[in-house]
């Protein structure tokens, strides 16, 4: 499970992502080529995801490893 954490109303959970079967190993957010905030996340599970946060849709992109 990946938390999104707004700190700035005193740490409230925006949003809760599932998708990894095992531990998140690393995270990562960045503006795509289009200007969407992505999220790419790695798991000991031998998936890379990228999750779209500017969609309420947590189907991610998906590669394996």
């Amino acid at each position: 499970t990946i938390r999104i954490w707004n700190p700035a109303n005193g740490g409230s959970c925006l949003r809760l992502i599932y998708g990894h079967i095992n531990h998140v190993t690393a995270i990562t957010a960045f503006a795509d080529e289009h200007g969407r905030i992505r999220l790419a996340s790695a798991s000991s599970d031998a998936t890379v995801r990228l999750w779209d946060l500017d969609n309420d849709n947590d189907d991610p992109d998906e590669i394996t490893m």
